[in-house]
C-alpha cells in the first residue's frame, strides 16, 4: 500500500480534470448514483456566474510575456478554467463570486516582477501568486480529504466550547436548520447530516485560499502610487484608504471579521503597513456587503464567506512566537482548535513551494560552460568597471572568448559612450519540484510532509540569489514553530534539504547520486560504522580511509568524463593533453619508426624550439616536418623571414602561445619539454579534480557518518561513537583551509549542518531542538568546536557570497598557489552527476 500523497502540478492537474463536483458535494454514491440529474439540475439553476463573460486570449498571451514557456501558459489556463468553472461556479455557486477571480490580476505580474525595493535600494525578488492561489487550495483539498484533516476540523466547530468560531459555527447552523427546506434538500439531509458542516469547511477552504492574494496588486498600487487599470470590475475601490476606512467599517461592522478584530488594527494594517492579507479581505467582503448579496445566501454559504475572509486576513499576521523580533504582533500564535480554517490557510500557504516561481532581476552574469574545457567561462570586471573580460581553464577557449578586437566585437559602442547599456538579466528560478504527504504515521497522530528541493536547481539558485534559501530557511523554521503543540490536529514533521552553501549542495548531489545509481555502498557505510563504532580514533581512521577508496572509485568514472570528454578523442604521447577530435591529429615516428600522437601544443613547441635552437643534429628529423607544415611556411612567407624572428612572429601569430612556449631562456628541449608537461592544462585539471574528489567524499562520508550516528543515538542512546572522530576531521578540514576563510567558513557550516540532519525525524515523539534550527546559519564554531566565539549571523552569508563571486575566481592556470577547491572549476561535474541520476535533460550551455 503506497502511503505517500505527492504535490505537482501534474496531480493537480489530472485531479480537478476528474473531480466531479456532485459527488464531491454530496458524497453519498448510492444517494448520487440514483439522484443525479436531480442533484446537478438543482445546482446549475443558481449558476449565474457562467454568464459573466470570459476571455483567456490576452491572460494565455500576457502568462507567456511573464513566464515565457508554453508548457506553462498552457496548464495555467486550463487550471484557471476548471476552477472557474468547476470550483467557483458549480461548487460555491456564489452570485458574483467569480469577478474576484480576475485573469486582469495576470496583466499585474510582470510589473510586480520588475518592481523595485527602494527602501532598501535593491531590486525585488518576488514570487508568483495568482497560480500560486489554486496550488494552495489544492494543497488544502488534499490535506483535508486525503489526510484525515476534515475530520479534526469537524471536531473541533462542533466543540462550542472550544473558541468563538466554534460558537459562530454552532449558531450559523443551527440557523440553518430553521430555515424552510425544500423536498430535494429535506432528502440529502435524511442521508448526509453533515452535508452542511462539511460543504461549510470546503467552501470557506476554497475561498480563503483562492482569494487569499487578491489584494496584491491593490497593495502594490498603494505602496508605488501607480494607477491600476481595469482591476477588478465593480469592486470597492481603497485606494485613498485613510479616507475611507470609515465608510470601509460601517458598511462591513456586522462581519466576523470586524465583530473579532478591532476597527484600529485593521486601520492600521490597511493605511501604514499597506499589508496585502488585510487588503484582501476587505476587497473579498466588500464584494458581498456593498451590493447586499450576502443577506441573500443561505446561512452556511455566508458563514464560508465570513471564515475565509477572517482566514485570508489572518495570513499575514505576525505572531510574537514566531517572530520575537518584531515590535508590533496580532497575537501569540495561531492554533488549529481556536480557528482551524485560518490555520490550515497558513499553513497551506507556507507549504505551498511546488513549482513556485521566483523572479530575480540580477546583474550577475550568466554562468556558460566552455566547449572545450568544460569549466566556466567568467565575465570578469575591468579595473574602469564598465567593460568585462572572460576566461576558463583552457588556452584555447581564453583565446575565443578574449575580445581582442573592441571596435569590432563590443556590442555597446553602437551607443553613445555616455549613456552605456548596464547589464541586467532576469532568473525564472523554480527549485521546489512537489511535496510529498506520508500518511502511514497518521493512525499514530503523525504527518510527515516531505519538500522535494532539486538539488541541482537548489545549486542554481545559490549562484544567482543566495539569500532565497535564507528566505527559505527562515520561513520554513516559522513554519515549524507554528506546527508544534497544536492541539486537535495531527503532530506533523517537516523534512527538507535546503541551504546557500554550494559546497553542501553538492555534497547532498554526490549523496542523491550513491543512493540511486551504488545503492549497495551505502549499507556497506552503515555497517562499516555501525560494527566498529565503539574502536579507538586511529582504528576509525582507517576504516575511514577505506569507506574514502569505495567512494572516489564510485566518483571516477564521472571524473574521467569530465576529464576526457567527447570532444576531445586522443592523449597526446607526450605530454598527456588532450587532442582535438574535430581537427587534424599531428603525429611523429620515433627511432624505431612506431608512429605516436602529439597535441598541437607539443607540435608547435617543437618546431619553433628547432627554430630557436638551431641544432640540427639533434633535431633534424624535426627540419622536414617544420618544413613541410604549411601553417609555418605561409608566416615565414607573408612575413619575409628566412631565419625566423620569433619575437616578430610570435606578435603577429599567437600571442598566448608565445609568452610560455618561446622563452629563449628555457635553455634545452628536454627543459622545455618537462615545463610544457607540468603546464598542461589538463594535467592540472586532472590534479585539481583528485583534490577536489577527495575533499567532496570526505565530507559527504563525514554527512552520512553524522546522520548514521544521530539515528543509533535516537534509538539506543549510546555513546559518542564516531563523535570524536567527526570533530577531529572538522578541525582538520578547517586547518587545512586557514588560508582561505570564505571556504573554511563554508567547510564549518557543513560540519554544523551535519550534526541536525535526521533520516527519520517523524519516527521520534518530539522534536528535537536542532530541528527548529535546521540549515540555519548560527554559531557554527561554537556548534562544531565547542568555541564561544563571537561572530555576526551575516558572517556566513558574506563568506557564501565571497565564494560564488565571479570577481574572486582565479582559473586554474592562472592561479600562484594550489590547495583552494574554489566554487566554479568542477560545476560541469556535478552536472554529470546529475544527469547521471536520471534528473538532468541534456542541455549544453549556462548553469543558470
Amino acid at each position: 500500500m503506497n502511503n505517500k500523497i505527492f504535490l505537482n502540478t501534474e496531480r493537480m492537474l489530472d485531479f480537478y480534470r476528474e473531480l466531479d463536483v456532485i459527488e464531491f458535494k454530496y458524497r453519498n454514491k448510492e444517494f448520487v448514483k440514483e439522484n443525479y440529474q436531480q442533484l446537478s439540475d438543482y445546482e446549475s439553476d443558481n449558476q449565474l456566474s457562467m454568464l459573466t463573460k470570459k476571455s483567456y486570449d490576452d491572460a494565455s498571451q500576457n502568462l507567456h510575456l511573464v513566464y515565457g514557456e508554453e508548457k506553462k501558459t498552457k496548464e495555467s489556463i486550463q487550471l484557471v478554467d476548471m476552477i472557474l468553472n468547476k470550483i467557483i461556479g458549480k461548487y460555491i455557486n456564489i452570485d458574483g463570486i467569480e469577478r474576484l477571480f480576475s485573469m486582469n490580476y495576470i496583466d499585474f505580474e510582470w510589473e510586480m516582477h520588475l518592481s523595485a525595493d527602494y527602501k532598501n535600494h535593491n531590486m525585488k525578488f518576488y514570487r508568483d501568486h495568482f497560480i500560486h492561489q489554486i496550488r494552495d487550495a489544492y494543497t488544502a483539498h488534499v490535506l483535508l480529504e486525503q489526510c484525515g484533516m476534515e475530520r479534526h476540523v469537524v471536531e473541533v466547530l462542533e466543540n462550542e466550547s472550544s473558541s468563538m468560531i466554534s460558537r459562530y459555527v454552532g449558531k450559523i447552523l443551527k440557523r440553518q436548520s430553521r430555515m424552510y427546506q425544500d423536498p430535494l434538500r429535506q432528502e440529502v439531509l435524511k442521508e448526509d447530516a453533515g452535508f452542511y458542516m462539511r460543504n461549510l469547511i470546503y467552501m470557506s477552504m476554497y475561498m480563503a485560499t483562492l482569494f487569499h492574494d487578491i489584494g496584491y496588486p491593490e497593495g502594490h498600487h498603494l505602496s508605488s502610487g501607480e494607477r491600476i487599470i481595469e482591476y477588478i470590475a465593480g469592486i470597492y475601490n481603497i485606494s485613498d484608504a485613510s479616507a475611507s476606512m470609515h465608510k470601509i467599517s460601517a458598511l462591513l461592522q456586522n462581519s466576523l471579521l470586524f465583530r473579532l478584530v478591532p476597527f484600529h488594527k485593521i486601520q492600521r494594517r490597511i493605511v501604514s503597513k499597506r499589508d496585502h492579507g488585510a487588503i484582501s479581505a476587505i476587497i473579498f467582503l466588500l464584494n458581498f456587503y456593498e451590493n447586499g448579496s450576502i443577506f441573500c445566501l443561505p446561512p452556511y454559504k455566508s458563514a464560508a464567506v465570513e471564515l475565509a475572509a477572517l482566514a485570508i486576513y489572518n495570513h499575514t499576521n505576525v505572531y510574537s512566537a514566531l517572530e520575537p523580533k518584531k515590535a508590533e504582533y496580532d497575537t501569540m500564535r495561531l492554533c488549529f482548535a481556536a480557528n482551524p480554517i485560518s490555520y490550515l490557510l497558513r499553513m497551506c500557504d507556507d507549504l505551498q513551494e511546488w513549482d513556485r516561481t521566483y523572479f530575480l532581476v540580477s546583474s550577475g552574469s550568466n554562468v556558460l560552460f566552455c566547449r572545450k574545457c568544460r569549466t566556466p567561462i567568467l565575465g570578469v570586471q575591468s579595473s574602469d568597471r564598465d567593460e568585462r573580460h572572460y576566461q576558463c581553464n583552457c588556452q584555447g577557449a581564453m583565446r575565443s572568448c578574449l575580445v581582442i578586437d573592441p571596435d569590432r566585437f563590443c556590442f555597446s559602442q553602437a551607443f553613445d559612450s555616455n549613456y552605456k547599456f548596464h547589464y541586467r538579466r532576469i532568473y525564472s528560478i523554480t527549485v521546489c519540484d512537489e511535496i510529498s504527504l506520508d500518511t502511514s504515521r497518521l493512525e499514530q497522530g503523525k504527518l510527515l510532509v516531505h519538500l522535494n528541493y532539486d538539488t541541482y536547481k537548489l545549486l542554481h539558485a545559490a549562484y544567482a540569489h543566495p539569500t532565497y534559501a535564507k528566505y527559505r530557511i527562515s520561513e520554513l523554521n516559522k513554519l515549524k514553530r507554528m506546527l508544534d503543540v497544536q492541539a486537535e490536529m495531527p503532530k506533523v514533521y517537516l523534512e527538507y534539504f535546503v541551504t546557500s552553501n554550494p559546497v553542501h549542495i553538492k555534497i547532498k548531489i554526490i549523496e542523491n547520486y550513491m543512493q540511486k545509481r551504488n545503492a549497495e555502498t551505502i549499507p556497506m557505510l552503515k555497517e562499516y560504522i555501525c560494527k566498529e563504532v565503539q574502536e579507538t580514533l586511529e582504528h576509525q581512521r582507517q576504516i575511514f580511509e577505506r569507506m574514502k577508496m569505495i567512494v572516489e572509485e564510485k566518483l571516477s568514472s564521472i571524473a574521467d568524463e569530465f576529464c576526457l570528454h567527447d570532444n576531445f578523442c586522443k592523449e597526446c604521447s607526450l605530454c598527456g593533453h588532450l587532442l582535438d577530435g574535430a581537427g587534424k591529429v599531428p603525429y611523429m615516428q620515433d627511432e624505431s619508426g612506431s608512429e605516436y600522437n602529439v597535441c598541437q601544443r607539443e607540435w608547435d613547441m617543437l618546431c619553433l624550439s628547432w627554430w630557436v635552437m638551431n641544432d640540427a643534429h639533434e633535431t633534424a628529423w624535426l627540419k622536414s616536418k617544420a618544413e613541410k607544415d604549411s601553417r609555418y611556411g605561409k608566416l615565414s612567407r607573408e612575413q619575409n623571414i628566412m631565419i625566423p624572428d620569433f619575437e616578430t612572429m610570435f606578435k603577429e601569430s599567437d600571442k598566448i602561445k608565445g609568452r610560455f612556449f618561446h622563452d629563449r631562456e628555457i635553455g634545452i628541449l628536454k627543459e622545455a619539454l618537462a615545463e610544457t608537461k607540468e603546464r598542461c592544462p589538463v594535467r592540472i585539471m586532472r590534479a585539481y579534480m583528485k583534490d577536489a574528489l577527495e575533499f567532496y567524499t570526505v565530507l559527504y562520508l563525514c554527512q552520512q557518518i553524522s546522520r548514521i550516528e544521530n539515528n543509533r543515538k535516537a534509538d539506543s542512546g549510546t555513546g559518542d561513537g564516531w563523535g570524536s572522530f567527526l570533530r577531529k576531521a572538522a578541525e582538520n578540514y578547517g586547518n587545512r583551509f586557514q588560508d582561505f576563510p570564505d571556504l573554511k567558513c563554508l567547510v564549518e557550516d557543513c560540519f554544523f549542518q551535519f550534526q541536525k540532519m535526521y533520516e527519520d525525524i517523524s519516527a521520534l515523539d518530539y522534536y528535537p531542538r536542532a530541528y527548529y534550527e535546521q540549515y540555519a546559519n548560527g554559531k557554527r564554531r561554537e556548534g562544531v568546536f565547542g568555541k564561544d566565539e563571537a561572530e555576526s549571523a551575516e558572517f556566513y552569508y558574506k563568506a557564501a557570497l565571497m565564494y560564488i563571486s565571479p570577481e574572486n575566481y582565479v582559473p586554474l592556470l592562472e592561479r600562484s598557489r594550489n590547495g583552494y577547491i574554489d566554487g566554479y572549476t568542477d560545476l560541469y561535474f556535478f552536472r554529470l552527476l546529475v544527469k547521471a541520476e536520471g534528473n538532468q535533460s541534456d542541455e549544453s550551455g549556462g548553469l543558470v
